[in-house]
């Protein structure tokens, strides 16, 4: 068995671990200015990674700040720039094992992307000034402005978003919005742009930084126990348009390398997803990597692959063909 593994732009997207007995939430990854008000202290510090919060605990980013809270039943919520989320509550029931995330959102952006939840008591809510969203497995934006007006977009699945007393469920493509005090708008399509996706730029590289940056083998040559970089690019990307911002999403479906005899070598997919959100306006590209090793027993010569990547928001598919020599003996 060789091992294969994925590196991607944005916000990588690896199976979530096993539910702890704890319920926890912690920060991921952020950049730029993210700070946390531990609850009752009421001053701030700076988000670091690894970082546990508490119920009643605030994140807030400034205008370069993004950050992701990883939950304990494996739901992540992305916050953009901007904004400014409070935990205000986690917990599992003794009894029942049921979860619950509940979380204000009180100005900004959010992305959610929450684990489907078996058990029919368990929730995962997002609360804004106008209004709250509840969902048991979907991928949901919410966009609060400074007045408390909320937008819910829903990316897939559904979301109930209520408020004034109505509910209406947000199905995938769609999106309700409420003011403060007001009840919730009829769903309506999304605004978006649907483009033709297409993989350019692939390069076969010794290694990809998680920056996007390679170190390429131009002529393509490996040895056996070397590890395998392929880059590529996803361009004319469909994209969303929401509140002013944009955003736009391939996932990697399907990986296939065959050996020199023409046996599968690998074979994996994911999904995994390259997600950006949050864009002033609509990305060129998106890049995406995946590595594998070459184990030192297996066969030297060419080897054979096909690479195939989906866009999100249009369900088009693109595919490409890499070949890669291997020869010599194994390295080290």
């Amino acid at each position: 068995m060789c091992f294969l593994a994925f590196v991607l732009a944005v916000a990588g997207c690896s199976k979530p671990p096993a539910q702890p007995t704890d319920p926890t939430c912690t920060i991921k990854s952020p950049s730029g200015e993210v700070l946390i008000q531990a609850a009752g202290t009421g001053s701030w510090v700076e988000a670091i990674e690894g970082m546990m919060l508490a119920e009643n605990d605030t994140v807030k980013t400034g205008a370069d700040g993004q950050v992701m809270l990883l939950f304990f039943d494996g739901s992540t919520m992305e916050i953009e720039a901007d904004s400014e989320v409070v935990v205000n509550e986690l917990s599992v029931a003794d009894d029942t094992g049921s979860t619950t995330v509940r979380l204000g959102h009180v100005v900004g952006r959010t992305v959610n992307r929450v684990e489907n939840l078996a058990d029919p008591a368990s929730r995962y809510e997002v609360e804004t000034p106008a209004g709250v969203a509840v969902v048991r497995g979907t991928l949901f934006n919410s966009d609060v402005e400074e007045d408390g007006n909320t937008t819910i977009g829903c990316q897939d699945g559904g979301v109930w978003f209520t408020a004034g007393g109505k509910e209406v469920l947000v199905e995938k493509g769609k999106q309700s919005k409420a003011s403060p005090g007001g009840t919730p708008s009829d769903p309506t399509p999304i605004p978006s742009y649907v483009g033709d996706l297409h993989i350019e730029n692939v390069k076969l590289c010794s290694e990809v930084t998680p920056q996007g940056n390679c170190t390429c083998r131009e002529d393509g040559v490996f040895s056996l126990g070397e590890t395998v970089w392929v880059y590529l690019e996803g361009h004319d990307l469909s994209w969303h348009e929401d509140s002013g911002s944009y955003e736009a999403w391939f996932r990697i479906t399907s990986v296939e390398v065959y050996d020199p005899n023409g046996f599968p070598y690998l074979s994996g997919g994911g999904p995994i997803d390259s997600h950006s959100s949050g864009l002033k306006e609509p990305p060129d590209f998106l890049w995406g990597a995946i590595h594998f090793e070459l184990l030192p027993d297996r066969s030297i010569g060419q080897y054979e692959g096909t690479i195939t990547i989906e866009d999100v928001i249009s369900g088009a598919t693109d595919s490409v063909t890499i070949e890669l020599e291997v020869e010599g003996e194994a390295t080290g």
